[in-house]
């Protein structure tokens, strides 16, 4: 960081993301849902973990996608 280099780092390990991410963007089905520092996110969302945020985004858009039935 001191050198004004970047690293993306792409993880489902949301509390290891936490230790060493000054950043944070996370998506769910390939869509980016939220962006910002962590302190930003928690005052965004009021959860004190990304992991209760994206549990959170996956409730909340649960009902927003119609389940296709299997065709024969």
């Amino acid at each position: 960081k001191d050198k004004g280099k970047a690293v993306l780092l792409s993880t489902h390990r949301l509390d290891e993301a936490e230790r060493v991410c000054d950043r944070f963007g996370l998506l769910h089905r390939g869509e980016l849902m939220l962006t910002g520092t962590l302190d930003q996110i928690r005052a965004a969302t009021g959860k004190e973990h990304l992991v209760d945020v994206f549990l959170q985004m996956m409730r909340d858009q649960e009902g927003h996608h119609e389940e296709q039935p299997c065709q024969d």
